[in-house]
């Protein structure tokens, strides 16, 4: 899922309507996890998530971001 064209698109696409929805990083976060798993994330989760996006220019890290949370277990596997 992390190389396929098509998961990179939809990445592109998850991550556009991410930066247009919400501004500030930490609202990307829990938008991006509760769209994508159907709950925020947790402390964890949004430190490990928080760090990620601060070393990158915004367009590319929101979209490397969005392809992360398309690879969650969260996303992939149903409970």
């Amino acid at each position: 899922m992390l190389n396929g064209q098509t998961s990179n698109d939809l990445a592109a696409a998850f991550a556009n309507r991410i930066m247009k929805e919400r501004t500030a990083v930490g609202e990307r976060i829990d938008y991006a996890w509760r769209l994508a798993t159907g709950r925020t994330p947790t402390a964890a989760e949004r430190t490990l998530a928080t760090k990620f996006l601060a070393g990158q220019p915004d367009d590319l890290r929101v979209k490397e971001f969005a392809l992360a949370v398309f690879n969650l277990n969260a996303f992939l596997y149903v409970n």
